[in-house]
């Protein structure tokens, strides 16, 4: 399930990346998506650090947990 916030799915999140990988740079990306070139560098390091497992179901495009590893207390 997509953060309620996200503004892409991670379908669009591919978009994104064979956009950019198509020759596009991230401020034509940017535009184009409407999202920040920060997002994009997280999205496409993602993809670029996947292994082929990690690529075929784009679990390296889904939403990560924001929720803390531990708890200092």
């Amino acid at each position: 399930m997509a953060h309620p916030n996200a503004r892409l799915t991670p379908r669009q999140r591919l978009e994104l990346i064979l956009f950019i990988e198509g020759g596009a740079s991230y401020r034509e990306a940017s535009a184009s998506f409407h999202i920040s070139i920060s997002t994009i560098s997280c999205w496409v390091t993602r993809w670029r650090q996947a292994g082929d497992d990690g690529r075929d179901g784009l679990s390296c495009l889904h939403d990560r947990t924001s929720r803390p590893t531990g708890c200092p207390g």
